[in-house]
């Protein structure tokens, strides 16, 4: 198969089916989870609580953190286009499954055992560590692109489920959902997704200007480099933990409250999915906007910039008692949401390289996955008040520390100089002009 069609480079074809792949995963989970949420609530079945139901999610993000560090190292090691399968197939049994659960714990434990594979495996883990090793000078602008994936998943997948719920019940609907996963994910990825731009015989596109970008496609010496002991003692390591940490906790505080604030409101449950996909749907052409952004712009502005949307969002929720002010906290709740898998792909990829990156991603997702802990606090806080006032008021205050942190980020990274110092001792010289 050929790199290229005329000017067209593959790797942009990798990057479509990413998309493909992300968006139907994370589509009929993360997103429509807030949907599911309001099912389970409703089910004389399955008796539970806003603040347990929301376990499920707490779950599904804690396990998949914990054992993607195991995942990420074998997506650099490993077919990744194997790996993509398997985790579809994970998600679509897991989903069939969960249709004929009876007991609240019996859904736990799919999420854990089952979607927590899926989410690593077919996730944005899998498409950035692509990208990561299809693209160097564009990394950042692909990186962007290939993260819209999820949010045009999160668009139009809730809209969907949304539909089937009213016509067949959840049950029926998520059999249906479980076999649409595996004839719109496994074929694509087989036919048309290649590990690396080395299996079709060509460099990564275009050469990269940075000096990160020179020995990113060395993966002996990145190796050797990025043991998982240099990971734990760099500095931006830690950094880009905290940052990442705050901002998913807020993100999925109130993404997965969406159905259940709009039924507070008094919104009809028809319309839930609507809110869902207008945050989704921001996401966009924020993703977009903060990848071409990160390319030419220092992040710590970037990430201040997601805190002030961030903020935004939270004091509209405060306020919020209709229809248009909920809507208005979705736009910039996906603005600021939108901001994180590009600018995480961009500061991982520049500061740890390409061949690295499977690795640190991986060990960034035990502590990603402590946001699943968010959820859970601010569905307790309404069982216990009855309203989100104090809950949303706590995602206000946590817009404090993220910013306060960012300031901390070394903006060419000490990880940049450490591989160029390392470069230098195999014999490479690093370009001066970077």
């Amino acid at each position: 198969m050929p790199p290229r069609f005329g000017r067209w480079y593959y790797g942009w074809t990798v990057v479509a089916v990413c998309m493909l792949f992300q968006g139907i995963l994370f589509g009929v989970t993360f997103y429509s989870l807030s949907l599911y949420a309001t099912e389970w609530l409703n089910d004389p079945l399955i008796e539970v609580s806003t603040a347990t139901v929301m376990l499920s999610n707490t779950l599904l993000m804690m396990v998949s953190g914990f054992i993607s560090p195991l995942l990420g190292r074998a997506l650099d090691r490993v077919s990744i286009r194997h790996l993509i399968c398997v985790g579809a197939l994970t998600t679509a049994a897991g989903m069939a499954l969960m249709s004929v659960s009876t007991a609240f714990w019996q859904i736990l434990v799919i999420c854990a055992c089952l979607l927590s594979v899926g989410i690593v495996l077919t996730g944005p883990l899998a498409a950035q560590t692509l990208v990561a090793k299809w693209f160097d000078g564009r990394r950042g602008t692909a990186m962007g692109i290939v993260t819209t994936g999820t949010s045009i998943g999160g668009f139009v997948v809730p809209v969907i489920i949304s539909y089937l719920f009213a016509q067949t019940g959840w049950r029926t609907a998520l059999l249906i959902i479980a076999a649409a996963m595996v004839l719109l994910i496994v074929p694509p990825v087989l036919l048309f997704i290649r590990n690396s731009p080395r299996d079709l015989g060509v460099a990564p596109d275009p050469p990269g200007s940075l000096q990160t970008d020179s020995i990113s496609e060395t993966p002996a010496s990145t190796r050797h480099l990025w043991t998982s002991k240099a990971i734990l003692s760099e500095p931006n390591f830690w950094v880009i933990c905290g940052v990442m940490f705050l901002l998913a906790s807020c993100f999925s505080a109130i993404s997965l409250h969406v159905s259940p604030f709009a039924t507070d409101l008094n919104i009809p449950k028809i319309q839930h999915g609507l809110f869902i996909s207008l945050y989704a749907g921001t996401m966009i052409p924020a993703k977009i906007g903060f990848g071409l952004l990160s390319d030419k712009l220092d992040i710590r502005i970037l990430l201040w910039a997601a805190a002030a949307c961030l903020g935004a969002s939270a004091g509209l929720l405060l306020i919020a008692d209709s229809f248009f002010l909920f809507a208005g906290a979705c736009v910039f709740l996906g603005i600021a949401s939108g901001s994180m898998l590009p600018l995480m792909g961009n500061l991982v990829s520049t500061r740890f390289g390409a061949h690295a990156f499977g690795r640190v991603m991986g060990m960034l997702g035990p502590f990603n996955a402590s946001a699943g802990i968010a959820p859970v606090a601010i569905g307790a806080i309404r069982d216990s008040t009855g309203n989100y006032m104090q809950g949303w008021l706590l995602i206000l205050l946590a817009i404090l520390p993220m910013t306060l942190l960012t300031a901390f980020l070394d903006r060419i990274g000490r990880s940049r100089k450490r591989m160029q110092a390392h470069a230098a001792t195999l014999g490479k010289r690093p370009n001066p002009s970077s």
